[in-house]
């Protein structure tokens, strides 16, 4: 682990001038000896001595300031490492927070979307059963009126190759009818001349009629038929009838 220097531990200045009192001593004193004496062989070795002396002290010197600029450049190499890791970790603070902000932001954003989505499906799907319910009301109306056509057609085929299906139509309207005296049968001018013509058909196996009076409508239909007696009138009609056969096919339709 690094021991962190503060500015205040870090001293810029020039280099410092290492003094050498020792020396300067010893130099007047070889100065001194030299003047009692400069041809003694003591001051020689003397000399050599202070000469290496000096040499060692300045090795001395010399690694003293090479140690104290190396601790000066050790100590500005701890300093950049120790400012580029606050660095990085002001960044991974800031990373993670920006990430876990980023990642709020989304999931909210998200559950917005996903509630709009949401809405904006239901919608469509109501939307969509009420188009079904529509189109089914029109499918079901428009399957009792092809129905309805299709059974008319093929009676009205019928009814122009077997002209008794016309005498059925009014024995029907009649079958329920229960009294002796004479009941009045309304039919179109088409049908007219045919049903005079087959009277006793119409009055065959029915129990309680004695006569029928057949009476020429201009405002009935081909093959409508109206029953009218002292208590009210009956339709047996086909018009009529094909009425009824639309509420049943309606009715089970709508059972469905």
């Amino acid at each position: 682990m690094y021991r962190i220097l503060k500015n205040k531990d870090c001293i810029n200045s020039s280099p410092v001038v290492i003094e050498k009192p020792h020396i300067k001593k010893l130099n007047n004193l070889s100065n001194d000896k030299i003047n009692n004496n400069n041809d003694s062989i003591q001051y020689i070795e003397f000399k050599k001595k202070l000469e290496k002396i000096s040499i060692i002290q300045d090795d001395i010197v010399k690694s003293a300031k090479d140690e104290a600029e190396k601790l000066i450049n050790n100590a500005k190499k701890i300093a950049e490492e120790i400012k580029e890791n606050a660095k990085q970790v002001g960044y991974k603070e800031g990373f993670d927070r920006g990430y876990k902000e980023g990642l709020n932001k989304g999931i909210d954003e998200g559950k917005d979307r996903t509630s709009s989505i949401l809405k904006e499906a239901r919608e469509i799907k109501k939307m969509i059963l009420d188009e079904k319910k529509n189109l089914q009301k029109e499918v079901e109306s428009d399957i009792v009126s092809t129905v309805i056509y299709c059974v008319k057609k093929i009676i009205d085929i019928n009814m122009e190759e077997n002209r008794d299906l016309v005498i059925n139509l009014v024995k029907k309207g009649l079958e329920n009818y229960e009294a002796s005296n004479t009941v009045t049968v309304r039919v179109s001018e088409e049908d007219y001349e045919f049903l005079v013509k087959n009277k006793d058909k119409v009055l065959k196996n029915l129990k309680f009629i004695d006569d029928i009076n057949i009476v020429r409508d201009i405002s009935l239909d081909k093959y409508d038929c109206i029953v009218q007696t002292p208590s009210g009138m009956i339709d047996s009609g086909l018009k009529t009838q094909l009425e009824s056969l639309k509420d049943a096919l309606k009715g089970v339709l709508n059972d469905q």
